[in-house]
């Protein structure tokens, strides 16, 4: 089992290395190639996606994330955009959920004119290797997204995304697909604050982790013991459902310099499955996003 930084030591090594990449060049901000990061803390109260309250298992959460962005532009109205990103994630409550992921991602974006109100199509596609110390869930996921963004207002924006994904784990019961229909709308409230929020409507495979009943075994697709909450010893079993849910978020940004900005963010999902198997889930995020 690999050995993790308790979080707040993580959060403390991380801010210092990233404080150490915050000074930007000209050279390097007229550079093809981009480098952003993250750094954020999170509260997410039912990781399990259970429904009984003495089910779901809440905590909080430490996140670093390095991006490496290349963009050119292939014709006056089409750019491409190739990312690579690392990410290490630190579940305070519970190490087996702690984990590592790498992301390949290309995405294409035209627009057919320069004006403040021509739209911006964009097809993406990535690939994630991400690796858990609960060996079930290391997995391969595959997405694919299409997106459509317009300028409502010279302070208003707004976005469409179709998104479908695939996931391939070492285990069936993580095994999962589902499709994404949404919309996003964002309103700069003055040169340095920007509000925004949005909606996510979502069909597709959910992977919860309770003690079993009778309905979940009638309704379940797959169940495997959860070593993570406990496994059979605890009577913990992480099941597969079909699902329809919704997704709420709403937040804000704040620059604090060129290279720097803070992030606060809220999100509400509500999801229903078979057998009126049903959950709620908030998580808030406060984060340091960078550019350098």
């Amino acid at each position: 089992m690999a050995y993790h930084l308790p979080l707040p030591a993580l959060c403390l090594l991380a801010a210092g290395a990233l404080a150490g990449l915050l000074p930007a060049t000209a050279d390097a901000q007229r550079s093809p190639l981009r480098l952003t990061g993250e750094l954020s803390v999170s509260y997410d109260d039912n990781l399990s996606n259970a429904q009984a309250e003495s089910d779901q298992a809440g905590s909080a959460i430490g996140l670093l994330a390095l991006n490496a962005n290349y963009r050119k532009r292939l014709t006056p109205n089409a750019v491409l955009l190739l990312r690579g990103t690392a990410e290490a994630q630190e579940v305070d409550e519970f190490e087996g959920l702690s984990n590592t992921a790498g992301t390949l991602l290309g995405r294409l974006l035209y627009r057919p004119g320069r004006g403040l109100y021509d739209p911006t199509v964009a097809v993406s596609a990535s690939a994630t290797v991400r690796e858990f110390d609960s060996d079930i869930r290391d997995s391969t996921s595959y997405r694919l997204m299409f997106m459509a963004s317009n300028r409502i207002s010279t302070r208003i924006g707004g976005r469409l995304l179709l998104l479908s994904e695939l996931r391939d784990s070492d285990s069936e019961v993580f095994d999962t697909r589902s499709q994404q229909l949404g919309f996003d709308i964002d309103f700069r409230y003055s040169r340095k604050l920007t509000l925004y929020g949005g909606y996510r409507f979502r069909v597709g495979d959910i992977v919860s982790s309770a003690q079993p009943t009778l309905r979940i075994t009638q309704w379940a697709e797959v169940i495997e013991a959860d070593e993570v909450y406990g496994g059979a010893a605890n009577n913990r079993f992480a099941y597969r459902l079909e699902t329809v849910g919704n997704i709420f978020s709403l937040g804000g940004n704040v620059s604090l310099t060129r290279s720097l900005a803070l992030d606060v963010n809220t999100r509400y999902a509500t999801v229903n499955g078979g057998g009126s198997n049903e959950y709620q889930r908030w998580t808030t995020t406060a984060g340091l996003l960078l550019r350098f």
